[in-house]
């Protein structure tokens, strides 16, 4: 395995983290539907989208994979840190 993927790899297991931690607080607040329509943005309108162009567009290959599930993680950590950072349990 090239360095760029095991780079690639670190990366995404510390955002996994965060955002995983994040989903958790949510779902203990009751906030599952929103949870669902973050993870729909983030994973699919975002993260899959770029991972296809990267990957077969702009013919990055496995890193181009890699990057977009990164940027679907960053994305939907960053929709849920506001909502569940303020939030009041329901």
């Amino acid at each position: 395995m090239c360095m760029c993927c095991c780079a690639d790899v670190h990366v995404y297991v510390l955002k996994r983290v965060s955002m995983t931690m994040r989903v958790c607080v949510c779902r203990g607040l009751g906030r599952q539907a929103s949870l669902m329509w973050f993870n729909i943005l983030g994973f699919w309108a975002v993260g899959f989208t770029t991972g296809y162009t990267l990957t077969f567009r702009l013919h990055w290959g496995l890193p181009g994979v890699w990057w977009g599930i990164l940027s679907g993680v960053m994305v939907t950590g960053q929709y849920l840190s506001k909502p569940c950072n303020d939030a009041e349990p329901v």
